[in-house]
C-alpha cells in the first residue's frame, strides 16, 4: 500500500480512482545531497563512465559503456527497520536504473531496478529491506551513453502499513424524494444526506450502489490512523443545473478537517448512458494519506449476487 502526502488544498479526481500526492517526506537516516559542492567526492566512478562531477544541479555522471554503475560509501542504517529509498535524477538516456545494496559485494538478490524516462526530472522513492552498520550503495544509471544526474541521493525510515477491521458494507436507504440522473438507461439515486448514498440502475433494474462507510487512512506522528467517514461526516446532497452535488465534512482525530465534495452529472462527451463522477479532497493540516477512497462502487449488492469482493475495475477480466 503506498503512501502519500496531501498537503494542505485540494486533491482532484476525475472518471478513475486515482491520488494525486508528492512522496513522503520523513526523516532521512543518511541522505546525500549533491547540489553541495563536495558532497560527490564520497562516490566512486567504478565501471563505464567518466570523473564524476559536482554541478549546481546535482552529481553528473557522464556514462561510456554498456554496464555504467558507481560506489558510495559506506553508512550505518539502523538493523531491523524497512526503509525507503529516495532520489531525484535526469537522464538523457531512458530505460532501467538500478541500486545494490550490500557491505561485501554487490549481488543481484540485493538490488532493486525502477524504470527512468528520458529527459525529465523524476523523483523516485522505492522500498529497501532492513539492513544495517556499514552498508554501501552501488548505483547502475540507465543508457550506455550520454549523462544522468542525481541530485540527492536519500534513505529513510519506512513504516509498514496494518490493515484495519474493515466496516461492513451497509447498503444506502434510498427516499422517496432521491435526487436523480439519468443518462440513457443508466440512472443514480442518490440520498440527501449520506456519503455513498447512492444507487445505480440499469433499464430499470438495480445494478450497484455506493459505499456508506469508507474509511481515509492516514499517518500522524508516526501513528497509523483511520477516519470513519459514514460516522463522523456531516453530509448535504443538492441538485442544481442538471447536477447532482455532494459536500461532506469531517474533522479527523488530530485536529484537522477534511471536506470531499462530489459532482455528477451526465457525460460531458455526450456519451449516452455515461455518468461523470468528480470528486475533490481538502484537508485544513498537511497530512500522509494511506488510503484515500474517492469513489467506490458494490456491483450486484441487492441484486445479482452478494459473494462478492472490491476491485479497483469491478467485472474486468483478463
Amino acid at each position: 500500500m503506498r503512501q502519500h502526502r496531501v498537503k494542505q488544498g485540494l486533491v482532484w479526481l476525475t472518471m478513475a480512482l486515482l491520488l494525486s500526492g508528492c512522496p513522503v517526506l520523513a526523516q532521512s537516516l543518511t541522505h546525500f545531497d549533491f547540489t553541495r559542492p563536495g558532497e560527490v567526492a564520497g562516490w566512486q566512478p567504478t565501471n563505464h563512465v567518466g570523473p564524476l562531477r559536482s554541478s549546481p544541479e546535482g552529481m553528473v555522471i557522464a556514462i561510456q559503456g554498456r554496464d555504467p554503475y558507481i560506489m558510495g560509501p559506506p553508512r550505518n542504517l539502523p538493523q531491523g527497520q524497512p526503509l525507503w529509498l529516495r532520489l531525484r535524477l535526469r537522464s538523457e538516456q531512458g530505460g532501467v536504473a538500478q541500486v545494490f545494496y550490500f557491505t561485501d559485494a554487490p549481488t543481484e538478490p540485493a538490488s532493486i531496478r525502477f524504470p527512468v524516462r528520458a529527459g525529465v526530472w523524476e523523483e523516485m522513492r522505492v522500498p529497501l529491506p532492513p539492513l544495517g552498520p556499514r552498508y554501501r550503495f552501488r548505483f547502475d544509471p540507465p543508457g550506455t551513453g550520454g549523462t544522468a544526474t542525481v541530485a540527492f541521493f536519500s534513505v529513510e525510515p519506512r513504516a509498514l502499513l496494518e490493515e484495519p477491521a474493515w466496516p461492513r458494507p451497509v447498503p444506502p436507504v434510498i427516499p422517496q424524494n432521491a435526487l436523480t440522473l439519468t443518462s440513457g438507461g443508466l440512472q443514480i439515486l442518490h440520498a440527501t444526506n449520506q456519503l455513498g448514498g447512492f444507487a445505480l440502475k440499469v433499464g430499470g433494474l438495480p445494478m450497484a450502489v455506493g459505499h456508506t462507510r469508507p474509511l481515509i487512512g492516514y499517518r500522524q506522528n508516526g501513528r497509523q490512523r483511520w477516519l470513519p467517514l459514514g460516522e463522523r461526516a456531516k453530509v448535504t446532497v443538492t441538485a442544481e443545473n442538471g447536477a447532482i452535488f455532494v459536500r461532506a465534512v469531517a474533522p479527523d482525530e488530530d485536529g484537522a478537517v477534511w471536506e470531499i465534495t462530489q459532482r455528477f452529472a451526465a457525460s460531458a462527451a455526450r456519451v449516452i448512458g455515461a455518468i461523470d463522477v468528480e470528486t475533490r479532497i481538502s484537508v485544513s493540516r498537511d497530512r500522509q494519506v494511506v488510503f484515500l477512497p474517492l469513489l467506490v462502487l458494490l456491483p450486484g449488492a441487492g441484486s445479482f449476487g452478494a459473494s462478492k469482493g472490491q476491485a479497483l475495475l469491478p467485472g474486468l477480466e483478463y
